[in-house]
């Protein structure tokens, strides 16, 4: 066709791939142009339409690349800002780092010219319409997990207020994901056929593209879960504290006092949340034990719960630590985070990289996993399931036990992204734990974004970003569990496995009836 000159191989097809993979970036937090996601998938088939299998692996570098290097540009911010690596050694290690994980949609282009696309687009349909799809779901889930895991950018996150978010609470956002490759496989598969299509075919896919849509909207005005009859007051605060001043000893007396005076008015709420590693000093420091044990006193008096952010010394190794959550009042709970942030939290071969430069050797870059089974905390009576930052993107970690609990806590210092779309987007995966798992997810940062947000992934109580503030609002423990709390997500892995495979065997049946012919 030609339509799809400029789609083929050589420069023009990889400069359409890299601006078709940027176009994921706007279509999420905060800009949310959600047409765009497929938009994107539509062109990132067009494009691999005439290619071989080997070619596809770099059309879809260059298109994972477009993604990355737009989406997670605010590993530059962690690098240069805070890593204080010149602004060109920052640039370098930022395009190594994205170009690195483009990487991860190479395997889908491979696959999919390899063994699904087929010879012939009519022998094939079901293979670029259902199978194409389902490859796209494999390769978000793989990155979920494959060298501890990049669950970001995932194109489904974009739709937590269209009529997808239905199919949340059932297959998760990789199921989300799911039917937007699907949109746009189905559209795809209708451009390229568009002369050979008799009218009642168009309205046949077309009538199953919009099913999926309208029975996505039909499944969010089902009410899986309930609220318990009687709300948690909760107050989440937001000390907006420099990043360069968090772990200096001369701030430390003013950070402490600016707590105190933030917390005092507060003691008639329930629960009261500080963020990430809020008290700048060790759990086991005396000075840290006697301003712990006034504020412990407090919320016992008072009837409540303070949760805060607080680091731990190892117990089993040398100048190593546990980044924590701490519950101070009748109970004490304590909870240790077990998915780390590489170089942020912990730095591999450390022997080589330490000291070559300053992100290499970040302050409290020195901590380990806790253990991975850990039951939820108490807060005001409830089981409260806490995660620490970057935690709360892994959807797996989250559902694991989400149906114990009666609502969701996570706690953050997104200060390290700086005034890039890292805030957003952290936020907009927080508001998709809470409608996959149909709880209140109650969510406390340093500096934004400070929120209270309900079982259907809407936020109910805001804090203005880069300020100090206070935000206050009611909770619900939920009762009941949506089906992704029961089944996680097995299930889209499942039919994803099922529908490549017969995308494959149809595929090869074609093959075999083009050289019998």
């Amino acid at each position: 066709m030609k339509a799809l000159h400029y789609f083929g191989p050589g420069w023009r097809g990889h400069l359409i791939a890299l601006v078709a993979g940027a176009s994921i970036t706007p279509s999420l937090a905060p800009l949310d142009i959600w047409p765009l996601g497929i938009v994107s998938i539509f062109v990132y088939i067009l494009t691999h339409h005439q290619l071989t299998a080997k070619q596809a692996i770099w059309r879809s570098w260059f298109y994972g690349f477009g993604l990355f290097v737009t989406g997670t540009s605010w590993v530059y911010v962690s690098i240069h800002e805070h890593g204080n690596a010149p602004a060109l050694l920052a640039t370098l290690l930022t395009l190594l780092f994205t170009g690195g994980i483009a990487f991860f949609l190479s395997p889908c282009g491979y696959l999919f010219t390899k063994f699904i696309r087929g010879k012939t687009l009519h022998a094939n349909r079901f293979g670029l319409m259902l199978g194409f799809p389902a490859l796209w779901a494999l390769t978000e889930w793989f990155r979920l997990w494959f060298l501890t895991g990049f669950p970001w950018m995932y194109v489904g996150y974009a739709h937590q207020n269209t009529w997808l978010s239905g199919w949340a609470p059932i297959f998760g956002v990789i199921g989300v994901s799911f039917f937007v490759a699907l949109t746009a496989s189905i559209l795809a598969y209708l451009f390229l056929a568009r002369k050979e299509l008799k009218p009642v075919e168009l309205m046949r896919y077309i009538s199953a593209l919009t099913t999926c849509w309208l029975l996505g909207l039909m499944l969010s005005q089902i009410s899986w879960v309930h609220k318990s009859e009687k709300p948690v007051s909760v107050a989440l605060i937001q000390p907006n504290i420099p990043q360069a001043q968090k772990w200096d000893p001369f701030y430390r007396p003013s950070i402490l006092r600016q707590y105190t005076d933030m917390t005092e008015p507060l003691w008639h709420h329930d629960i009261i949340v500080w963020p990430e590693t809020a008290v700048p000093m060790i759990f086991s420091d005396r000075n840290a034990q006697e301003f712990l044990s006034l504020f412990a006193e407090k919320a016992t008096q008072a009837n409540s719960t303070l949760i805060t952010g607080i680091v731990f010394r190892a117990a089993t190794e040398e100048r190593r630590y546990l980044n924590g959550v701490l519950t101070l009042g009748k109970e004490k709970h304590v909870y240790y985070k077990r998915h780390l942030v590489v170089f942020g939290e912990y730095v591999p071969l450390e022997n080589i990289l330490r000291g070559l430069i300053g992100f290499f050797d970040l302050p409290m870059s020195r901590f380990v996993a806790g253990p991975y089974e850990q039951p939820p905390i108490i807060g005001a009576g409830l089981k409260i399931l806490p995660f620490i930052c970057y935690e709360v993107a892994y959807p797996d970690l989250v559902v694991e036990q989400a149906s114990e609990a009666d609502m969701l806590l996570t706690i953050s210092n997104d200060m390290w992204f700086g005034e890039s779309f890292g805030p957003p987007q952290h936020m907009q995966m927080v508001q998709m734990r809470a409608l996959e798992t149909g709880r209140y997810v109650i969510r406390g940062t340093n500096n934004g974004i400070t929120a209270i947000i309900d079982e259907k992934g809407d936020i109910t109580a805001l804090g203005k970003q880069f300020s100090q503030a206070t935000v206050t609002g009611n909770a619900y423990a939920m009762r009941g569990n949506t089906p992704y709390n029961k089944t996680k997500n097995w299930p889209i892995i499942l039919l994803s496995c099922l529908l490549v495979l017969v995308a494959i065997v149809l595929n090869k049946e074609s093959h075999s009836s083009l050289n019998n012919y």
